[in-house]
């Protein structure tokens, strides 16, 4: 499989993971599971598996209430696409902790 290219996120995570020593496996495949994680780390004899979320500024403010910035229907759907993505690995047999 051919590498696929990484988001200004991804890379930023990438940079993340190397400031604090940890080394990680991009889009690993995973023994029985069809879907590949983003990131996948070993960490005290476990697997932990990311799935990296990028977010852009909005191009305009919705303002609701009064006229404040309610930023958490943006970031429950980041939540919500992270977690559908990793479904299938989080039920493996193994308990893989998952993070988005």
């Amino acid at each position: 499989m051919s590498e696929s290219p990484r988001s200004e996120g991804e890379a930023l995570f990438e940079q993340y993971l190397a400031s604090q020593g940890l080394t990680f496996e991009f889009e690993k495949q995973h023994e029985g599971k069809s879907k590949r994680p983003d990131y996948a780390i070993e960490w005290k004899f476990k697997t932990i598996v990311f799935d990296a979320k990028e977010f852009k500024p909005p191009e305009t403010f919705p303002t609701r209430f009064g006229g404040f910035y309610d930023p958490y229907t943006r970031i429950r759907e980041k939540i919500e696409q992270g977690a559908t993505s990793l479904e299938s690995t989080s039920m493996s047999p193994a308990g893989w902790c998952c993070g988005i």
